[in-house]
């Protein structure tokens, strides 16, 4: 028990050293010149660098132990089949549109960002509750009534 302990604290402990080098990475680089004057394909290439290295960083939050957390890993660097990619596609569907939206607001002009917040704060209150409301039913309905496990863990 005790070894297994360690090895929880050792996973929860290299989870928050990575994300510290991430976020140590962005100051680092944030203001070099490559970074502030960023075209559209930077901007993309920094979502998906940044989206890829934090799922990377979750499996060692997810994982049971570390040697999970590395059998994991094994298996989705040398053990990648792209035959799975449309049917996970068909399967989470929900989620990959989510994920495509979220994408797609990453483009959107701050013009348009600032615009809708404008728009949004004065609305009566009643409007943003039944906003908020209508937000939480779509993620409702979205969420399926049984947890399915991703398809990594299912090795």
């Amino acid at each position: 028990m005790d070894g297994m302990l360690r090895s929880a604290n050792l996973k929860y402990i290299l989870w928050g050293v990575l994300h510290g080098i991430g976020l140590a990475f962005h100051k680092m680089v944030g203001n070099t010149s490559l970074f502030v004057h960023r075209t559209w394909w930077r901007k993309a290439a920094g979502i998906i660098i940044t989206f890829h290295f934090v799922c990377f960083c979750w499996i060692f939050f997810r994982a049971a132990d570390m040697e999970s957390a590395w059998l994991m890993i094994t298996q989705i660097v040398s053990n990648f089949s792209p035959g799975v990619f449309l049917p996970m596609m068909s399967a989470y569907s929900d989620v990959m549109i989510i994920l495509a939206i979220g994408f797609i607001l990453h483009f959107l002009p701050r013009k348009l960002e600032l615009r809708s917040y404008d728009i949004v704060s004065r609305m009566p209150a009643l409007a943003r509750i039944v906003i908020i409301l209508i937000t939480i039913w779509i993620v409702i309905q979205l969420k399926s009534a049984e947890p399915v496990k991703p398809i990594y863990l299912q090795f």
